[in-house]
């Protein structure tokens, strides 16, 4: 509650940015991955839905991608937000250079 960025955290929930944890909590120390970064750009630009793509099938660990993620994950392959091929790992968590880099490709 008396967290810095705890205002920030309340914010991204009542924007539906975030949601926490499926037991409810919010983890705000944890580390962010990948996939979960893709989700909260996802949604922060109104969850596009993109019938049948196909990109993904070019991620040699496409089935590492959680269910909740795919569409996002579709969407930021599309934009261009992570790389066109390849292993992109999900589930790691993203550096701040990487998060860097996707916030600034959608501001462009």
């Amino acid at each position: 509650q008396d967290a810095p960025y705890a205002e920030a955290v309340r914010w991204a929930a009542s924007e539906k940015l975030i949601f926490g944890y499926s037991d409810g909590r919010f983890g705000p120390d944890d580390p962010v991955t990948r996939e979960q970064l893709a989700v909260i750009l996802w949604r922060q630009s109104g969850s596009p839905i993109l019938m049948d793509y196909p990109g993904l099938t070019k991620y040699s660990d496409v089935g590492d991608i959680s269910r909740f993620a795919q569409p996002a994950m579709a969407w930021a392959h599309q934009k261009g937000l992570v790389p066109a091929e390849g292993r992109r790992g999900p589930r790691d968590t993203v550096t701040s250079t990487e998060a860097e880099r996707m916030m600034g490709m959608l501001s462009e």
